[in-house]
Parts: C-alpha cells; structure tokens; sequence
C-alpha cells in the first residue's frame, strides 16, 4: 500500500509540474497512472490487515463504505483530469478537484506525519 501510494505522490508532483509549466499533455499519464492506482487501492485494506506502521486511521476499516466511495471519487477525478489533458485543456479545475478529493482522503483516514 505505501508504495503504491508513494507512486500516486510522484504522479501527483509530475501533474502540478505540468499543470505549471503550461503542459496540459505532460499531465494525462500521470492521471491515467493514478486513477489505475487508485482502482487497486481500495482492495488493499481487508479485514485485520491493519498494521501498526501503516499511517492509516481505523476508521479505514470500521467506515470502509465512505472510505471505498472515496477513493472512487479520486479515481474519477484521476480519470476525468487525464481527459482534460488529453484534449490540451486547462488544467486548474480538474486538478483541484482531483487534489481536493486527495486532500479529503488524508483528513479523514491517514494519520498526518509529524509535523503535518
């Protein structure tokens, strides 16, 4: 889990380097990489595999419904800011709206590193 996520991290940086330097196209693999990351992600937290160097909250598990339809929501946002790259269009909405939905995530089910 961590790596993968560590992946959608890089990916996000390649999408915000992009969006910056005014190269909408530079941003589509990165967002397809993501929404393909995303739509494994949910599969990893069966049951009992919580771990105590994992970041992620409990209520990973006991809210799993919201925390499934979450991660839906990015890989959307993901999939949809991979559209907009494609076709060469601006990327400031679609990216903030794949970011927020990043951001939702962390809040609720990831316990923030120190500092944070």
């Amino acid at each position: 889990r961590h790596e993968l996520m560590e992946g959608v991290g890089a990916n996000a940086k390649k999408i915000g380097a992009a969006a910056k330097a005014g190269k909408p196209g530079d941003a589509q693999a990165p967002a397809e990489a993501i929404a393909q990351a995303l739509a494994k992600f949910v599969g990893m937290f069966p049951a009992g595999s919580e771990s105590p160097l994992s970041r992620a909250k409990p209520n990973v598990w006991t809210d799993k419904a919201k925390f499934d339809e979450l991660a839906k929501k990015n890989e959307q946002a993901a999939m949809a800011l991979a559209a907009a790259a494609k076709s060469g269009a601006d990327l400031k909405a679609p990216s903030g709206a794949m970011f927020q939905t990043c951001k939702a995530c962390h809040d609720e089910f990831r316990v923030p590193k120190e500092g944070e």
